[in-house]
């Protein structure tokens, strides 16, 4: 993407939400390791506010130099937006874009809404989104090589899914 290249048929994006220190300290080393690369988005102020379950500006300027990863942003702070006004929300967004040129003197390449939410009265132009996600969810009981078939096939394509099964090779659980 980054070269303009087109997607290849099956292209599965992996992100992270929240900026959570967990996703640094587990998802990270195991995607590094399989060189796929991520998307984190993250809140400012909660980058801000110093709680050690959320990542630091300088866990997220460090993270930044991996060539695996791309940041994005969260609104400033990590609310639901189909609460807020009209007014609120921009706020929220014009924060945290400042805040990311601030940091990072670039404009930020993506923008998510947090908890997955959207709805029209969100929508500012045309692209919008979905109103609301839909999962199909199924149990399988798979071997791991099955397993593993299934996510290069693009039958598996959840995030979760594939950090987990990344994260049983490496902590030797077969």
């Amino acid at each position: 993407l980054k070269d303009g290249d087109a997607l290849p048929q099956r292209t599965v994006g992996i992100t992270f939400e929240g900026a959570h220190v967990a996703t640094l300290n587990t998802a990270m080393p195991l995607l590094d390791e399989a060189d796929i690369p991520f998307t984190v988005f993250y809140a400012s102020d909660r980058a801000d506010g110093g709680s050690p379950s959320y990542m630091t500006w300088k866990q997220l300027r460090d993270l930044k130099k991996d060539r695996l990863v791309t940041l994005g942003i969260l609104p400033s702070s990590y609310v639901h937006m189909v609460g807020q006004t009209e007014a609120q929300n921009a706020d929220l967004i014009n924060k945290a874009i400042s805040k990311y040129k601030e940091e990072f003197d670039e404009d930020p390449p993506f923008f998510a809404y947090p908890y997955g939410e959207y709805s029209a009265a969100l929508k500012v132009s045309e692209g919008g989104g979905l109103a609301a996600e839909h999962e199909d969810i199924e149990v399988l009981e798979l071997s791991y090589s099955d397993a593993m078939r299934m996510v290069r096939s693009g039958e598996i394509k959840d995030a979760r899914t594939i950090v987990l099964l990344l994260w049983v090779r490496a902590e030797g659980l077969l």
